[in-house]
């Protein structure tokens, strides 16, 4: 069983960056680090991080498609 744990703003930060650039979702992260399930997804809100799409969401957009994806983004940061 997994102990709580206190991890500074920098570690946390660490292994968000670690986890940003590797191909796995937040279980196997989080399974791979020792992490208590929706450590990822609670850093990610608390730091204000967006997450990296999932596979399904990465297949090849059209152009339209990739403006209309960017401007519902741009909307939803307003």
């Amino acid at each position: 069983m997994r102990k709580n744990r206190k991890y500074s703003k920098s570690e946390c930060l660490s292994y968000l960056e670690e986890y940003m650039c590797s191909s796995q979702n937040h279980s196997e992260f989080e399974r791979e680090k020792g992490l208590k399930r929706t450590t990822i997804s609670r850093w990610l809100r608390i730091f204000g991080i967006e997450d990296k799409p999932s596979p399904i969401m990465s297949k090849k957009l059209s152009q339209t498609e990739q403006e209309l994806h960017d401007r519902i983004h741009e909307l939803e940061r307003k």
